[in-house]
C-alpha cells in the first residue's frame, strides 16, 4: 500500500510540473497594451513615429515595423527601437495625407514572435500642382505688315514725280500762263483802238 501511494504522489507531481512546465512559456509571451496612433484614428497632423507598448519589454531581435501609405510607399524611417516596454518606429517627416496601414513584427521576450495590424488616417489637404503654361504660339502679325504696306506705297507715291498733288511749280507756271493770257489781250485791245483811231482821223485831214 505504500507503495501504491508513493506511486500515486510521483505522478500527481510529475503532472503539475509539466502543467506548470507548459503554461510557463504562454505565460511569457508579449501582449499589445497599446499604440500611438490608436488603430482606426484620423489625424491632422503627421506623426513623427509609431508606438507599441507592450506588458514587458520585447526582445531586441527580429523587430520589425512597416508603415504604407496608399501609394505603396514604406514610411518607416531606420529599424525600431526598444524603450522600455515600448517599441518605437521613427517615420520620414514627409508624410502626404492619406490611409496608412501599420504592420508590426516584433519578438516576445520568450523568443517567440507575435505580429500585428492597424490603420490610420492623415487627414492633410492634398496638394494641388499648378498647371503648366503652355508655350503660346506667336502671333502672325498679318494686319500690322498690311498697314505697313500701305504706309509705304502711299509714301512711294507721294515721292515720284509727276504727280499734280505736291508738284512745287504748279502755281509759279499758272501765275505766267495766266499773266500772259491777260497781256496777250491787253495787247489787241490796244491795238484795236489805236486802228479805230487812224480810220476816224483820216478823213478829217483830206476835208481841211
Amino acid at each position: 500500500m505504500f507503495r501504491r501511494l508513493a506511486a500515486t504522489s510521483l505522478a500527481s507531481t510529475l503532472l503539475a510540473v509539466a502543467v506548470v512546465a507548459t503554461a510557463l512559456p504562454a505565460s511569457a509571451h508579449n501582449a499589445l497594451v497599446s499604440q500611438t496612433p490608436a488603430d482606426g484614428a484620423t489625424l491632422d497632423a503627421a506623426p513623427t513615429e509609431i508606438v507599441l507598448e507592450f506588458n514587458e519589454p520585447a526582445s531586441d531581435i527580429g523587430n520589425e515595423i512597416q508603415v504604407v501609405g496608399a501609394d505603396g510607399v514604406d514610411v518607416a524611417h531606420g529599424a525600431p527601437t526598444l524603450d522600455g516596454t515600448s517599441v518605437v518606429q521613427h517615420l520620414t517627416t514627409d508624410l502626404a495625407g492619406g490611409a496608412y496601414t501599420v504592420n508590426w513584427r516584433v519578438t516576445s521576450a520568450d523568443g517567440h514572435p507575435i505580429s500585428g495590424t492597424s490603420t490610420f488616417t492623415l487627414a492633410l489637404p492634398e496638394a494641388t500642382t499648378e498647371p503648366t503654361a503652355e508655350p503660346t504660339a506667336e502671333a502672325t502679325p498679318t494686319e500690322p505688315e498690311a498697314t505697313a504696306s500701305a504706309t509705304d506705297d502711299a509714301a512711294a507715291g507721294a515721292d515720284e514725280p509727276g504727280i499734280d498733288e505736291g508738284n512745287p511749280w504748279r502755281t509759279p507756271l499758272l501765275v505766267v500762263f495766266g499773266l500772259a493770257i491777260i497781256g496777250t489781250i491787253v495787247t489787241l485791245i490796244v491795238r484795236l483802238r489805236r486802228g479805230g483811231a487812224g480810220r476816224m482821223n483820216g478823213p478829217t485831214s483830206g476835208q481841211d
